[in-house]
Order: structure tokens, then sequence, then C-alpha cells
């Protein structure tokens, strides 16, 4: 006669559980991390990131931030990038990109450090799966998104946790937590409606009266002190006025959220497995899509529905700037939150199904299945993990032409001479030796339906034309300057190899260029046809 059948349990060593192991292995995987993001601290050049160089940069000219700096961002990220210049003083254009870049990840290796310390083994599930995809998704450069992701994953954390009374929220906690919502909240403004909801949540569930009201005197005692500091007409007209009319709109209609397409910004999980590009991110999209609803449905099943919806709202809300599945890099910066909340509630969900049931091998079958085709996936050929490029060369590729301008204006000019930068390419005014013609310093396309950006423009080139006027060419073979058509007769353009460059010069300066300028200028293969 057969012996009643068993269900098989899996157990770990106990060494494996320890600690300390599990210091060990963050400290492996944090050495790696910091070498690869290392290795590639300098790939990509992009506005969102440089714009934020840039507004440091000019307040550590005296500048004010909007009346004087178009932004079109809250405002910590300019503060924070010009504490970074103060205090680093990069000389060079290289070192400004290598900054800024090496800040993000000591930040992101001191969060994920915290992480792991206050919650242990599933926060390193988090750490491991985010740290290795965040790269496709721009998690690496000196965006607000990439930042905020941690602060936000720690509240979630916190919350899910006290949901289910798995944790003890300790004392000082939710005065943190008021830090990281003040945080979030001056940080990037597309989040300020999740950061809310994760503290309203905290705050209702860690019923602590009195550090409760120091928590929300901080956030409002330190709002004050930004809102009193800013140029709040400014502000609006920058950040909300222009967001709305120029961005937001045609986001809504090209990610068709609109009414009832709304859906799918909460199921986007579904999305990823019917439509979207094919690259690895997708790939990884996918497996990240399992995953979370093997879990949620494990999770239902378990009767936790006010923990579902919760976690529905959460993921909706993070997501309001959804791009199609496997977009990668330039669009997929708008996606960092979400992935970040998606692999931290996985990674909790993981604890929680696991504390709670008996048969536990499904469940670390399919983790274990999940972390291997992670570790498969990233390590394919084609992977940035797996790419030899020289830190060198993938600077002079990607911010070579900021680089030659800055220096070929630099040769040519002199400092009582001014520089207007049109469109997008405003990393040309770092450094530059000449002034800005633009009384708000830059001039983005989302500008151009705003009437008092567009005056001042024309008042600029009516009463005091700018010497220098940059516009990036591109691939534009039939291309025409964007200054007002009665004044380009003024202009002449620089070329290069027999090719327009983007940069025209104020005919009445060019008797103050002297030969030895030209010289110079003809060294690095810039000249005028005369």
């Amino acid at each position: 006669m057969l012996p009643p059948h068993k269900a098989i349990v899996l157990k770990f060593p106990r060494i494996f559980l320890t600690t300390q192991f599990l210091y060990i292995i963050s400290f492996v995987f944090f050495t790696f991390i910091g070498y690869l993001y290392y290795k590639n601290a300098v790939s990509f050049s992009f506005i969102d990131e440089y714009n934020n160089f840039m507004a440091g940069y000019f307040l550590l000219s005296g500048k004010h931030l909007y009346s004087q700096i178009f932004f079109q961002h809250n405002m910590l990220m300019a503060y924070l990038s010009a504490l970074i210049q103060l205090y680093l003083r990069p000389s060079t254009l290289y070192q400004l990109v290598m900054d800024h870049r090496l800040f993000v990840l000591f930040f992101s290796i001191c969060f994920d450090a915290w992480l792991i310390y206050r919650f242990k083994y599933f926060a390193l599930l988090f750490v491991i799966i985010y740290e290795l995809w965040k790269y496709y998704l721009f998690g690496n450069l000196f965006l607000a998104e990439g930042i905020i992701v941690y602060p936000v994953v720690y509240l979630l954390l916190l919350n899910l946790s006290a949901i289910n009374n798995k944790m003890t929220i300790r004392s000082g906690e939710l005065f943190l937590s008021g830090v990281f919502t003040w945080f979030i909240l001056w940080m990037r403004e597309p989040y300020v409606p999740l950061a809310l909801v994760l503290y309203m949540v905290l705050l209702f569930l860690v019923k602590k009266k009195k550090e409760t009201v120091y928590s929300l005197i901080f956030i409002i005692f330190m709002s004050l002190i930004i809102l009193v500091t800013t140029d709040v007409k400014s502000y609006i007209t920058d950040v909300i006025s222009v967001n709305y009319t120029s961005v937001a709109v045609g986001e809504i209609q090209q990610s068709g959220i609109a009414g009832i397409g709304i859906l799918k910004i909460f199921f986007y999980p579904v999305l990823t497995l019917i439509y979207g590009n094919w690259d690895i991110l997708r790939y990884f999209s996918i497996i990240l899509s399992l995953f979370f609803i093997y879990l949620f449905i494990n999770l239902i099943f378990k009767k936790q529905y006010i923990t579902s919806i919760y976690i529905i709202l959460l993921l909706g809300i993070s997501n309001i700037r959804i791009e199609p599945p496997g977009t990668s890099y330039y669009q997929a910066y708008h996606m960092v939150i979400w992935y970040g909340l998606c692999i931290a509630i996985s990674a909790y969900l993981t604890k929680y199904i696991y504390d709670n049931s008996k048969n536990r091998t499904p469940l670390l079958f399919v983790t274990g299945i999940f972390v291997l085709s992670n570790l498969v996936l990233i390590f394919l050929p084609g992977s940035y993990i797996l790419s030899n490029n020289n830190r060198q060369t993938i600077f002079t590729t990607d911010y070579g032409r900021y680089y030659s301008f800055q220096k070929l204006i630099n040769v040519l000019s002199s400092p009582h001479q001014s520089l207007f930068v049109d469109s997008w390419d405003s990393l040309i005014y770092w450094k530059t030796s000449t002034k800005v013609a633009y009384p708000y310093i830059f001039y983005y396309p989302p500008m151009n339906g705003f009437r008092q950006f567009q005056n001042a423009r024309t008042t600029m080139f009516k009463n005091d034309p700018p010497s220098f006027y940059y516009e990036y060419v591109g691939e534009i073979h039939a291309y025409s300057p964007s200054i007002p058509v009665n004044l380009k007769a003024l202009y002449i353009p620089v070329y290069f190899d027999n090719n327009i460059t983007g940069l025209y010069i104020y005919k009445p300066i060019l008797n103050t260029i002297r030969t030895q300028q030209w010289k110079q200028a003809n060294q690095m293969g810039y000249y005028i046809k005369t």
C-alpha cells in the first residue's frame, strides 16, 4: 500500500536567512551596480536632465527661478543641481554630467541600503530587480523621477505593512514620512496625488497623534518657506499653465486615457501582455506583469480585498504619464515610478503570501523563475550590462555638439556680447562667456503658445538682437533659422564641412572678431562664407 501523499516543502538553510548574509549579498550587489552605472555614467544626453543642470547653473549666477529662469518643473531639482555645482565645482562639461550622475548613483545606493536595513529580504528583491532594469527607464539620469522613486517605495512599504499589521511603524517614521512626502511634492508635480495618498493613508493607519502633528507642521512650514521665496505668479505660468496647455493635453490625447481610456493606467500589467514595442524592456515588462498578476490573484484568494483595491489605485495614480509597453529610454522615464511601485508591491506580496501560506512551494518556485528569468534576460547579448563602450567615446557622441559650440562661441565672442539658444539645446549656455540675450534664458517649443514669452522674444530681436544665435539643425536639409524674417539678412551662418551648423553671427559684430579668433575657429573646422 502506497504511503499517503505529503506536500513537498522547500526550506532554506538557516544561514541564508541571517541578517549577516543579507548584508553580504547587498554589499556584493552594490559593488556590482556601482561599477555598472559608473561605467555608463555619461551615456545619453537628455533635455529634461540638462535643463536641471542649467537651472541650477543660472541660480548660482544670481538669477531667480521662474521669473528669470523659465522652468517647467517644481523647484527642488534646480536647487539640488545648484548645490552639486556649488560644492563640486565642475570645470568641464564632462565633469558636470559625471557629478550629477554619480550623485544619483550615491543617492540610490544609500536609499537602497536603508530600504534593505528597514524591510530586509523583500526589499532586497526590489533593489536587485529595479536597479538592474532602471537603465532602460533613464532611472540613472539626474531626473526627479529617478530620485523620488526611492522615498515613494519607502512610503508604499510602510503603507502595506501597516495595512496588514505585519510591522511596527517605529518612532520617528511618521515624521520621516512627512519629510519624504514634502520632498516628493516639491520635486515633481505629477506625483503630488500619489505622495498625498500614501502619506494620508499612513496617518490614518498609524494613529500616533504627537508624531502626526510634528509631521504635518514640517510639511506645512517647509512648503510655506518655498512659496514665500518663490514668484508664485511665474511659478503658476511655467509649471501649471505651460505644462497643462502644451504638454498634458497632448499626452492625454496621444495615450488615449481620456474617458473610458483612463482604465489603461489601472490595468497596465494586463496591457503589457497584449500590445507594445518588442524590445528587451517589453520582455521584462511581461515577466514582471505575469509575476505581479500571480501574486495579486493569490492576494484576492486570501480575501485581502481592501489591500487589492488600494494596490490598483496606487498603480493607477503612479501611471498618469502612461507609455506603450516596451517603451525604452527617452519617453520611458515617465514610467519610472510605476515600474518602481510594481516591483516593490510584487516584492512585498511575495513576503506576505509566504508568511500566510502553509504550502509555500508554488510561491518559491514562481519567485525563483521570476528572478532567474530576469537574470538571464538582463545578461543576454545586446544588454547594456555587456556593452564595452569607452566612456570618453560615449561622451563625445552624446555631448560633442554642446562642447564644440560652447568652445566655438567662447573663441569668437567677447563678454559684452550676447547669445540666444533657440529651442532645446540650452546646455550650450553652460560656461559660455557671453551674456544671455533672452530675459527668461530658455526658449523651448512649449512656450510658443504664450504671448508673454513670444513678446519677450520679439522685443529681444527688435531692441537688442543677440550677437550669436543658435538653433539645432539636426537632419533638416532645407533648414531656415527661426530668426524674424526682417532680421535674417543681418545674420550670417557658420559652416562645418560645407554644412550649416545652426550657429549664426550678427553681422554688425563681425568686425570685432579678430583674425586670431578666426584662425582658432578654422582649426576647429568652423568658418563663414564671405
